[in-house]
């Protein structure tokens, strides 16, 4: 496991010393410590240190207090997503207020350290979580469907993968606008995510990779071309929400092409590329997205909703 990457910074040494000492010997963390707050910001200026897991900070110290660290770390865009943490041993109520209005996470000097372990763990699972949701649909995003996935293959041995692509969104993006292209996004996500609960209830998992691209998992047996038939159905029903009704009555809209010239382009239709464990096993995500990355080119291939399955099987 990686460790935590933390900065540390207390102006008193015996209390840095101590903490450093701890969270190194009972936790897996990598601690970078300062007894100056400024010394600290320098360090973090280093776009490498945007890469930290964690930034532990108390807050009455004489150069820099901690609410002037805490307010030049969420100032700077390489910086701002590290979650803080004050340890302090300032417990009055006010000062409570006063931190929360930088960072919720706040923790007295003198509490048990046991807690203290614990309720870091819990902020950077809550991190992790919160960074790893797609801001436009809230569904997981890359770092949550790589866990999800991985999670899913070690535990099961009968699974399907499903990758699946909007055809002609940038050509339906750059004609309605990119408002409407993100609608199209949040309409197609409600819809996936509906089929697969309908289906399958607690047996499946969806994500969003980016832009116009989802990632579908489901375990415990699944009949693929009913999930596909059905996800096709879906999609068709939504594209009255997102296309005028002259265009759906003609069946195509008009757009520039990647060549600038005009062009006709179907309605809203998806392309799906499958793995399924009755093909082989994988070892992971990594494996699977780059066999997915192929077979939906495939199906890519084919005019309208589509769907392909990989034939290869398993080599080992």
């Amino acid at each position: 496991m990686d460790k935590v990457k933390t900065v540390l910074i207390d102006d008193d040494p015996q209390m840095l010393e101590e903490l450093k000492l701890f969270l190194e010997a009972v936790g897996n963390f990598e601690v970078t410590a300062f007894l100056s707050p400024a010394k600290a910001l320098e360090y973090l200026a280093d776009p490498l240190s945007a890469l930290h897991s964690i930034i532990i900070s108390d807050v009455g110290m004489p150069e820099m207090d901690g609410y002037e660290l805490g307010r030049a770390v969420r100032e700077d865009y390489r910086l701002h997503h590290i979650p803080l943490l004050y340890l302090t041993a300032k417990t009055a109520v006010k000062d409570r207020i006063d931190a929360r209005k930088i960072t919720p996470h706040y923790f007295p000097k003198d509490g048990d350290r046991r807690e203290l372990l614990s309720m870091i763990g819990s902020i950077l699972e809550e991190h992790m979580v919160q960074t790893g949701v797609n801001p436009l649909t809230r569904l997981p995003g890359n770092i949550l469907i790589e866990r999800a996935i991985n999670k899913m293959v070690a535990a099961w041995t009968e699974y399907a993968i499903f990758y699946i692509d909007f055809d002609n969104f940038k050509a339906y993006n750059d004609s309605y606008g990119t408002h409407a292209g993100d609608k199209a996004i949040q309409e197609g996500s409600l819809a996936i995510d509906r089929v697969f609960r309908s289906l399958f209830h607690d047996r499946y998992f969806v994500g969003h990779i980016g832009g116009d691209d989802f990632v579908a998992a489901v375990w415990g047996g699944s009949d693929l071309q009913q999930a596909c038939e059905a996800l096709f159905l879906e999609i068709n029903k939504i594209r009255s929400v997102l296309y005028s009704p002259a265009d759906i009555e003609r069946g195509y809209f008009e757009a520039k092409n990647r060549q600038g010239e005009m062009e006709k382009f179907g309605l809203l239709s998806v392309s799906v590329g499958i793995l399924s464990s009755e093909t082989g096993g994988i070892s992971g995500w990594a494996e699977a997205s780059n066999k997915l990355a192929s077979v939906k080119k495939k199906a890519k291939s084919i005019k309208g909703n589509s769907y392909c399955v990989d034939q290869r099987k398993d080599q080992q």
